[in-house]
C-alpha cells in the first residue's frame, strides 16, 4: 500500500507506505520515518552499514543516506515527505527535530516505542491513511497537522532516549544546529580548505569548545 499526496505548484509531497517505496526514495529525496510495527526484526543497510530495526522501533533518516533492503517484503511502515511539504528548518523552534531526528552527522536515530506509544502512533497512521483518501480543500492542511503530530511525538521520545540525562540544553541545541549547518552548506562549500574556514566561523571558538562538538564530517 502506497498513498501519495503532491502539490505540483510548490513541488511538495507527503506519502505513507507499507512497503519500501524505492521509486519515491530515489526520485523525491525525502525525509523519512521507517517504523517496524511487526513482530520480527528487520535488517537493511544504511550507507553500507547494517541496521537491525527491532519490533516497535522507528528509524529517522534523510535523503543524504543510501538505503538498501535485502528482502522485498519488509513489513514496515514508511512516512516520507520533503521540506516543501513540511519544513523542519522553519518549524524547528516548535518541534526541535532539526538535527535531532534529522541531519545528525554521525548516526541515524532509532527510537524504541512503548506499548502505549505504539498504540497511539498506530492510530495516527490509520487516521493518516484515511485522510489520504479524502480529496477536498482541507486535505493538505489536515495531512500536515497529522504529520506534525507524528514528528512531535517522535521528538519527545528522542529527547528522552537520545539526549543524555544532565546534558545542558543550550549545548544540545548548539550541537544540533552545528551538525545541520555542516550538512546544509556542504553542497556549496565543496573544497575542504574552504569548508574548514567556513565551519570555523560558524560559532565562537569558546562556545564550540565548551559544547564538546565532535570532529564529524558530512555524510557525503
Amino acid at each position: 500500500m502506497i498513498k501519495f499526496f503532491e502539490d505540483s505548484r510548490y513541488g511538495s509531497f507527503f506519502a505513507i507506505s507499507t512497503e519500501f517505496p524505492s521509486d519515491i526514495v530515489e526520485s523525491k529525496k525525502p525525509l523519512m520515518f521507517i517504523w517496524n510495527d511487526e513482530g520480527k526484526p528487520m535488517i537493511f543497510h544504511v550507507d553500507g552499514r547494517q541496521i537491525t530495526l527491532q519490533h516497535s522501533s522507528i528509524l529517522c533518516t534523510t535523503y543524504m543516506y543510501n538505503l538498501r533492503f535485502d528482502n522485498s517484503e519488509s513489513d514496515l511502515k514508511f512516512l516520507l515527505f520533503n521540506r516543501e511539504f513540511y519544513c523542519i528548518h522553519t518549524n524547528d523552534s516548535e518541534v526541535s527535530c532539526n538535527g535531532l531526528l534529522f541531519f545528525g552527522s554521525d548516526f541515524t536515530p532509532i527510537l524504541d516505542l512503548s506499548d502505549s506509544e505504539s498504540s497511539t502512533l498506530r492510530t495516527l497512521f490509520s487516521v493518516l491513511s484515511e485522510e489520504f483518501d479524502i480529496h477536498d480543500t482541507g486535505q493538505e492542511e489536515m495531512l500536515r497537522i497529522l504529520l506534525k503530530r507524528f514528528i512531535i511525538r517522535c521528538t519527545r521520545m528522542a529527547n528522552n532516549q537520545i539526549v543524555q540525562n544532565g546534558d545542558n540544553q543550550t549545548e544540545i541545541d548548539l550541537i544540533r544546529h552545528y551538525n545541520v549547518q555542516v550538512e546544509e552548506h556542504y553542497k556549496t562549500k565543496r573544497r575542504w580548505r574552504t569548508m574548514l574556514i567556513f565551519y570555523s566561523n560558524l560559532q565562537k571558538p569558546s562556545r564550540m569548545s565548551s559544547a564538546k562538538i565532535q570532529n564529524t564530517l558530512p555524510l557525503r
